[in-house]
């Protein structure tokens, strides 16, 4: 029989009658409910047998991680954000790279500044962005044409490694696995998608399970050509299965949702003080301070690439009232959110990530 039992953070069953399962990240789905009342509640499924009583599993510990533990790939996620093909809308601009960006070279060619660096892309080449790339400035010849691909890429605990930026030349595995992402967004959005069209939210299922696939064929078909380049991702020298745990946990947590530092901690099976210090040591920041650093980069991204008002991404993170995201978002970028936004925006009212089309 499948029932449902409301829990309260940090409250288990004590049933020693039954035989439960309860799900929890690694260990199976979590089910959040968005209601305002019980925000901080979960909902956990609970699988009961009518069969021989059985003794009850206690809720699973992580046990201390050590060196060597296999790191949860898993964990690693993508979706597609962008596609356009055709002229950039401006010929030059400095931008903040925010996501994994792919440029296929059709026509023309492009000039790059970055960190003291410089390079450039003829047509035929594919230009690749890494996020770690930070703020670079192109310019485009007028006669520009390009294809060009947004994703979100999660790496989890893992790290981007290598250059931020690499020029090369295609295979024909990669042509067509582009290919076949322009033909899903250009059926149903002609004139390509940007992330204010919120495409990536499939209609269907089965339109979520097609695009999935296109955008991990693609990336299959992308991955090897970085590796050789000297580009990868990089999985932690330690993965200690608690930090996972918790990790995993935060980054499914709805960002409109407060945050639960006892719910978090009770993901990884440990206290919040010692869960606190696994991750200093480890990653030298708390879990708190990871979560609110994922919230920075969505309200940069936000900001940057949508055109939501400002008051719109405050609640969407969270944020009851807007001066209180303002101070928020001024204290981690030392700017306010309406300056920050009027630096990704040229004087047509167009965004950076509509200005470069990726």
């Amino acid at each position: 029989m499948l029932t449902f039992a409301m829990h309260p953070e940090g409250t288990r069953a004590t049933n020693k009658r039954d035989s439960f399962h309860y799900g929890l990240l690694k260990f199976g789905p979590v089910f959040l409910v968005d209601f305002r009342s019980i925000a901080q509640n979960f909902i956990f499924v609970r699988i009961q047998t009518k069969t021989t009583p059985q003794k009850t599993s206690p809720l699973p510990v992580l046990a201390p991680g050590a060196a060597g533990h296999p790191f949860d790939w898993n964990t690693v996620r993508c979706r597609l954000l962008c596609y356009y093909k055709g002229a950039p809308n401006t010929q030059s601009g400095t931008f903040m790279t925010v996501n994994f960006i792919i440029w296929r070279m059709l026509r023309g060619s492009m000039k790059m500044e970055y960190a003291n660096h410089r390079l450039q892309a003829g047509a035929g080449d594919w230009v690749v962005l890494v996020p770690a790339l930070g703020r670079r400035h192109q310019a485009f010849t007028p006669d520009s044409q390009l294809e060009s691909l947004h994703l979100s890429v999660d790496t989890s605990s893992a790290e981007w490694a290598g250059p931020p930026v690499h020029v090369m030349k295609g295979t024909k595995e990669m042509q067509a696995a582009i290919a076949s992402v322009g033909r899903y967004v250009t059926v149903r959005h002609p004139s390509g998608l940007t992330p204010d069209d919120h495409v990536y939210v499939s209609r269907t299922f089965e339109e979520r399970i097609h695009l999935q696939t296109l955008v991990w064929s693609f990336m299959g078909a992308l991955y090897p050509r970085l590796h050789e380049a000297g580009i990868y991702i990089r999985e932690p020298d330690q993965c200690d299965p608690r930090i996972n745990a918790s990790m995993a946990f935060i980054d499914n947590w709805p960002t409109n949702l407060p945050w639960n530092r006892e719910q978090v901690s009770w993901a990884a099976g440990v206290s919040a003080s010692q869960l606190d210090r696994i991750w200093r040591d480890a990653r030298g920041q708390t879990p708190f301070q990871y979560w609110d650093n994922r919230r920075v980069r969505t309200a940069c991204d936000r900001l940057e690439n949508s055109r939501a008002s400002i008051k719109e991404i405050a609640y969407d993170l969270g944020f009851a009232h807007l001066p209180q995201f303002s101070t928020w978002f001024r204290r981690h970028r030392n700017i306010s959110p309406r300056d920050y936004r009027h630096n990704f925006v040229d004087r047509s009212g167009q965004t950076a990530m509509d200005e470069a089309n990726g």
